[in-house]
């Protein structure tokens, strides 16, 4: 990183307006734990403009490190600036300032502050993708990263509240934009499978095996589907060729062992773990497999 700092500012001084080299710097700094070169860094180029979007860059760095008050400060008058409603920058500057609040409040465990905070986020970053839906390059894709990022924070709050009809609002809205994303598809069938929604959970369940058909977290995802359901012997199955597939991941050992125990297969489940421990040594010391014993 430190060559990589000379490199960046070699680069900077043929072209010191190269807002993404400034950012590179100052990650550089980051990576180096050289906070402090970071935030002077930082602060330099903020005062010389007032409103480049490395305040930003300063505010989230400064948070990091627990300078709340130095952050609101920039963060505030970031939200107080009066500017043109065609500044697409600035609109998405506004989005993560109600972000970064939110990480404060979080770090602080003030939880409903935080939900507020990121609703905001999530409102002003919406109305962001309604502008810029005619914008070419790369503008649409970040926007839409950044919006579906927010609607999994709050997917994840509302989930851990079990407010699934709240996460699943969320997550729906998260997945009409990006349905490939697979950690949205897989909290959305949790969501699905906790509120007794099965049929929906099915739904997303079979798209996921469509779209990621060698991802092993969507199989397990499938076969607790299956064992909620009370579909036992199809759940067994599934967790079978799961552990087949996978013999070095032990994840899906507790399920199964409970699915052959409420099926009565108890002469089964000795069975499976003894040759489990036979055929692999690490299953010893994996907690999971320790567990199902």
């Amino acid at each position: 990183p430190e060559k990589a700092i000379e490199v960046f500012d070699a680069a900077l001084r043929q072209n010191n307006r190269d807002i993404a080299l400034m950012k590179k710097i100052g990650e550089a700094y980051i990576k180096t734990h050289a906070y402090t070169k970071a935030i002077k860094y930082y602060e330099a180029i903020v005062k010389a403009e007032p409103q480049s979007e490395l305040r930003i860059n300063l505010a989230d760095l400064l948070s990091k490190l627990n300078q709340n008050d130095q952050a609101q400060r920039i963060l505030d008058q970031l939200l107080k600036e009066e500017v043109q409603n065609t500044n697409f920058q600035h609109v998405q500057q506004i989005t993560k300032a109600y972000e970064i609040f939110a990480n404060m409040f979080e770090q602080t465990k003030q939880f409903d502050e935080t939900k507020k905070y990121l609703i905001r986020a999530k409102e002003n970053q919406k109305k962001l993708l309604k502008r810029i839906q005619l914008e070419e390059g790369d503008i649409q894709k970040e926007n839409q990263k950044l919006y579906c990022n927010i609607c999994y924070r709050l997917a994840t709050m509302y989930f851990d509240e079990h407010d699934y009809e709240s996460a699943i609002k969320d997550l729906k809205e998260a997945s009409a934009i990006d349905d490939r994303n697979l950690k949205i598809q897989m909290m959305l069938a949790k969501a699905y499978l906790n509120s007794e929604q099965y049929e929906l959970c099915e739904q997303i369940c079979t798209y996921m095996s469509k779209t990621f058909p060698n991802d092993n977290s969507v199989q397990i995802m499938m076969a607790n589907y299956l064992l909620r359901k009370n579909e036992i012997e199809k759940a067994i199955q599934q967790y079978k060729d799961i552990i087949e597939r996978n013999p070095n991941n032990f994840d899906p050992f507790v399920q199964m062992t409970k699915s052959l125990y409420r099926a009565g297969r108890l002469d089964e489940i000795s069975d499976i773990l003894e040759k489990t421990e036979q055929n692999n040594l690490r299953a010893h010391n994996d907690a999971a497999f320790n567990f199902a014993k």
